[in-house]
């Protein structure tokens, strides 16, 4: 993922953090080079998410619950059908982690967006620039965590 940073006055300075324009990143805007869609950008002096972003992030926090739901009713049905014998340890542990990769990054994804939310008059770069990667990062994670589960779930007929 390539993370261009460009001062909304168009100034000469290429990736910058900070330019003549900026005071206090209030004209800075991030792009997402492959997607070619603004993720985050600011309106006055006052950090704001634009609405399509928020989407993406309500979005991607309901597929991390649902995530986490069908970890959580695979690893019970699991228990129910086998019980916990040395057979099943290995899917066990696999639900663990699963359960424990899509938890973490659902609380990231909250953390982040309430920092953002929170900071005024603007929102600190380096918080907007970890808001990108944790997206990004969740957006190429989650399809193979959820193969994850259906192999599991497809493995022991559950």
């Amino acid at each position: 993922m390539n993370i261009q940073v460009t001062c909304q006055f168009d100034c000469d300075v290429p990736a910058a953090r900070h330019c003549r324009h900026d005071a206090g990143f209030s004209a800075t805007r991030l792009r997402m080079e492959e997607t070619s869609f603004e993720v985050l950008a600011w309106t006055g002096a006052v950090a704001e998410l634009p609405e399509e972003t928020l989407q993406t992030v309500f979005h991607l926090q309901r597929q991390l619950l649902a995530a986490v739901h069908l970890d959580r009713q695979t690893e019970f049905r699991l228990l129910e059908a086998v019980g916990e014998v040395e057979a099943t340890i290995a899917a066990l542990t696999a639900l663990s982690n699963i359960m424990h990769t899509t938890s973490a990054r659902y609380q990231r994804l909250v953390t982040l967006l309430l920092r953002i939310s929170e900071a005024q008059p603007q929102a600190n770069f380096d918080t907007l620039s970890m808001m990108l990667d944790t997206i990004v990062a969740v957006q190429s994670s989650l399809p193979a965590l959820l193969r994850s589960l259906e192999e599991i779930r497809q493995d022991w007929r559950l």
